[in-house]
């Protein structure tokens, strides 16, 4: 059962230097909002990448998840093989058999992108890094990141270690929605090891709401990064990537955040609990029931006015009893003139509807045979 609902939506004109003919030097990029998913710009995010060092995002949600299930502490340690210290590229400078802790490692992976700490980590969680690689891939496929396929656990150069811009949002997104308690390790600047100081290469940690998650570089896929940033509730996730240079990474990091947070206004198509409609109920005390959305149903948009076109689905047969907040159904809606797929809602029952007592149940098949005449 299908319902088209229109919302008009009317807004005062902002007026911008970015709306009209946005556009970035990356090769991919993406632009979400965090809380709905809506794409709000994309340049080839689907298009596959060398996700270069923010494929340590993946590393460490694995590892988010370890510690939420409770199967490792921040103070468990592992012991740097001779594989993990021999390690090429951005290093935490581990020395072989050093016993370091988790959250060493952690820091170590997102403040100084270690690729000796994404070893010691993975060996130390699998026994292999090769087994670590396979929950990484698992944990992709649950996100929704179906381009993606890992090789390695730190993203150093491999034609088969691939992602897409629009795939390390999803995980950008995952990360911050499933581990929260863990996030402020992706907000670190700085972190000390052996006596070796190092600095987060997020040089727009703490600009413009800027608050994560990580930078990449390979030769293959040139500088990119993922960056989270909250302004006023707002949350923006952008990817970037393709970059000539550290400098112009940065740069483009900040226009394109700069380019959500100026020029998209918030809107809210249906508010908590707010009766959308009424729905046809079987073998209910009422017939009815009313429906709305658990939380307010907001979206993002740049145009002055304009009509939001809104479908309803509900499931086939919607029979009593109905209990507050039931799923009965999906609301999806198309916003005009954004990247954006369908932004889509769950449909829940926001009363309850007991049992028709057996009378009542009867009168109702009687109805239902006649109507069929």
């Amino acid at each position: 059962m299908r319902k088209l609902l229109i919302i008009s939506l009317l807004f005062f004109f902002i007026e911008n230097i970015y709306a009209q003919n946005y556009e970035t030097a990356s090769k991919q990029a993406i632009l979400v909002d965090a809380k709905n998913g809506q794409i709000l710009f994309e340049k080839n995010a689907n298009d596959l990448m060398h996700p270069s060092s923010m494929t340590k995002i993946m590393t460490t949600y694995i590892a988010f998840q370890n510690l939420k299930n409770g199967k490792i502490s921040l103070t468990d340690k592992y012991t740097t093989s001779e594989k993990a210290w021999k390690m090429e590229g951005s290093r935490m400078f581990l020395n072989y058999g050093d016993s370091v802790t988790v959250d060493d490692l952690l820091k170590g992976i997102v403040v100084q992108s270690g690729n000796d700490a994404c070893i010691v980590l993975s060996e130390g969680l699998n026994g292999d890094e090769s087994l670590f690689v396979r929950h990484m891939n698992e944990a992709a496929q649950k996100i929704g990141m179906t381009k993606t396929h890992f090789t390695n656990s730190s993203g150093l150069p491999d034609p088969k270690n691939l992602s897409t811009a629009r795939d390390l949002s999803k995980l950008a997104i995952a990360m911050i929605e499933n581990f929260p308690e863990y996030y402020y390790y992706h907000q670190m600047r700085s972190f000390k090891y052996g006596n070796i100081m190092q600095f987060n290469r997020n040089v727009l940690l703490g600009k413009i709401g800027v608050d994560g998650i990580k930078t990449g570089h390979t030769e293959a896929g040139g500088f990119g990064i993922v960056l989270s940033s909250v302004i006023n509730d707002r949350r923006l996730i952008a990817v970037i990537n393709g970059l000539s240079n550290d400098k112009i990474r940065a740069k483009e990091g900040e226009k394109i955040l700069n380019y959500g947070f100026n020029n998209f206004q918030e809107a809210t198509l249906f508010k908590a609990k707010e009766v959308i409609e009424s729905i046809k109920v079987q073998y209910g005390m009422q017939p009815m029931a009313k429906i709305g959305v658990a939380n307010d149903f907001t979206i993002l948009t740049e145009s002055n006015a304009q009509n939001v076109e809104c479908t309803a689905e509900y499931k086939d047969v919607i029979r009593a009893p109905i209990m507050v907040d039931d799923i009965v159904g999906s609301i999806s809606c198309n916003i005009p003139n954004i990247y954006s797929d369908e932004i889509s809602m769950n449909l829940i029952a926001i009363e309850v509807v007991k049992s028709a007592n057996f009378v009542q149940r009867l009168w109702q098949n009687i109805e239902y045979i006649f109507s069929l005449r």
